[in-house]
């Protein structure tokens, strides 16, 4: 959120479901005199679909897996959505799951074990 924010988004919306996750980021927040961001305790489920240009998404692979629909239905038309937080090995089938779900991978980053993926999603696919 606190990247998003200096590379000039205007509006930063930060979510966790876990009290001390919400209160160590706005804590950051502050931290970092950042105006843009609001931070809220909230599941994915309670936010309004189609609504965000850009989804980052950190979280273990069978968050991931469980929520892929959820976190795709948040997204507007031609947004951006990074997942990471999982091993190199379950990229493979990360990335299958959600190109069946109209998301267009179009990068891939590893470092060590760890791997992020960057995908583009169209409604039409």
């Amino acid at each position: 959120a606190i990247l998003a924010e200096k590379k000039g988004a205007q509006r930063v919306l930060a979510t966790d479901i876990e009290d001390f996750i919400v209160d160590n980021a706005r804590s950051n927040v502050r931290h970092n005199a950042c105006v843009n961001i609001r931070v809220d305790k909230a599941d994915l489920t309670e936010m309004k679909p189609g609504e965000y240009g850009l989804i980052l998404a950190n979280i273990n692979l069978n968050t991931l897996t469980q929520n892929l629909s959820v976190i795709r239905s948040l997204a507007a038309e031609g947004a951006d959505i990074v997942l990471s937080g999982f091993y190199n090995t379950d990229a493979h089938g990360l990335i299958m799951q959600s190109e069946s779900d109209g998301m267009r991978l179009v990068h891939k980053k590893t470092h060590d074990n760890w791997s992020a993926l960057r995908f583009k999603y169209s409604a039409s696919h």
